[in-house]
């Protein structure tokens, strides 16, 4: 037998003796299971498939229905507590869940409570108790995306990733720039609005104090936003360790951010701004009211009985007037006196504008006229009755002429005295020659 012949027998028997080893261990082995298990014990059978009954299908999910609706139209009618007992992953459960159910996505659901999300006036109507010492209910992102961007941190993105192109997209610093201004915008505008009587300086400072972190970063935690925030661990432990003015120009910044937010989330710029201007309007209003309160005490304009008069009355032949009748009291040692602004023509009768207190009657006058301004319906009503009875405001167009006359008598005395300089030019270059 050669050598290659005799190595390829080892190699066959080696074969053959290992099969059979491996077969003797696999037998000794299943007899070793079949001698653990119980003698009442089955053999174990594979799971045979088996179809869900439908009627149990459908029951199961018209009670998930049924709780589901009963879970969004709680959420819907009123701000979340504060305090909330659930988890974050529960809460942004719940958050987007609001946020699919108004963004339509739940069709088979009843629709939201308020067909329309952007009117927060008709919801706080609605819902009396959250406009006396409540607070009105937060306008909701139906984005799930962009829900989620205002809720989360820069310190919540890897690290390697926070400079990476789109990055910014991710966490809720762009959204707080962006709701920042519409803010300060709005604000503005809310106060220029409703106090009437003030100048410049004196809306700037009440619009500081309305922005301030402080109030902004109170409203934040009222609606429980903080709760909400996704951060770093190191950020988390910064926070519940920093000092309170960082605390406060976070949670501030998050209430920005969910301006932004909203803004983004609605179909165009006007109906976002709308949507924010009437929850900021309800938000401010005990505010809005106690500055008008203190302006009404500690400032007399004396102007207000002039500028509400050009308001009302720009037709002289209309037989309107605005008249300042006594109510009460005597001046001096009787306690001043008490005097009402009445508007009078334009086919409305008498429509009572406002009242006012002074010592004197200069006093009682301007403070009628200041409160008839601040009865904003009464006022745009009385104008658009005269705007529909005398559409050409003939006073207004008579002083446009006699400015324009000015003009033209000035522009003429300007032209004389070139034409005299010119002869005087002359006259000295005849001299010198």
């Amino acid at each position: 037998m050669s050598e290659s012949q005799g190595l390829k027998r080892k190699l066959k028997d080696y074969s053959t003796t290992s099969d059979s080893s491996k077969e003797h261990h696999d037998s000794k082995k299943q007899k070793k299971k079949s001698e653990e298990r119980p003698v009442d014990s089955p053999a174990p059978t594979t799971p045979a498939t088996s179809t869900i009954d439908p009627v149990v299908l459908k029951t199961q999910f018209d009670a998930l229905n049924s709780a589901l609706e009963t879970l969004l139209t709680t959420i819907s009618t009123a701000s979340l507590p504060s305090e909330t007992p659930l988890t974050k992953e529960q809460d942004v459960f719940l958050n987007t869940l609001s946020a699919m159910h108004h963004g339509g996505a739940l069709p088979w659901l009843p629709k939201p409570h308020f067909s329309n999300p952007t009117d927060v006036k008709a919801s706080a109507r609605q819902n009396p108790a959250l406009t006396s010492g409540g607070l009105p209910p937060l306008p909701p992102i139906r984005n799930p995306k962009l829900l989620q961007q205002v809720f989360t941190h820069s310190s919540a993105i890897n690290t390697h990733l926070v400079s990476a192109a789109g990055a910014s997209q991710l966490h809720m610093e762009r959204l707080e720039f962006l709701g920042d201004s519409y803010l300060h915008m709005i604000l503005t505008r809310l106060l220029y609005d409703q106090m009437h009587l003030l100048r410049e300086g004196n809306l700037t400072a009440m619009r500081n104090v309305l922005e301030s972190n402080a109030t902004i970063a109170a409203l934040s935690n009222a609606y429980g936003l903080p709760k909400r925030l996704h951060m770093g661990n190191a950020a988390w432990n910064g926070k519940k360790g920093g000092k309170a003015t960082d605390v406060k120009k976070l949670d501030a910044d998050l209430f920005e951010a969910y301006i932004g937010g909203l803004i983004l989330d609605s179909d165009s710029e006007e109906e976002g701004i709308k949507k924010v201007k009437d929850w900021l309007e309800l938000l401010f209003d005990d505010k809005l009211k106690e500055f008008r309160a203190s302006t009404r005490k500690s400032h007399v304009d004396s102007q207000a009985k002039h500028e509400l008069f050009t308001k009302l009355i720009w037709y002289p032949m209309s037989k309107a007037s605005v008249q300042y009748r006594h109510v009460s009291g005597g001046g001096g040692n009787k306690g001043g006196y008490v005097i009402d602004c009445v508007f009078s023509g334009y086919n409305l009768g008498d429509v009572v504008l406002g009242r006012g207190e002074g010592g004197n009657k200069n006093e009682a006058i301007a403070r009628a006229a200041m409160s008839a301004f601040e009865n904003t319906k009464e006022i745009e009503r009385i104008v658009a009755a005269g705007k529909a009875l005398f559409p050409r405001p003939v006073k207004v167009q008579e002083g446009e002429k006699e400015k324009e006359k000015e003009k033209e008598k000035e522009k003429e005395k300007e032209g004389e005295k070139e034409k005299e300089g010119e002869k005087e030019g002359e006259k000295d270059r005849m001299d010198e020659s």
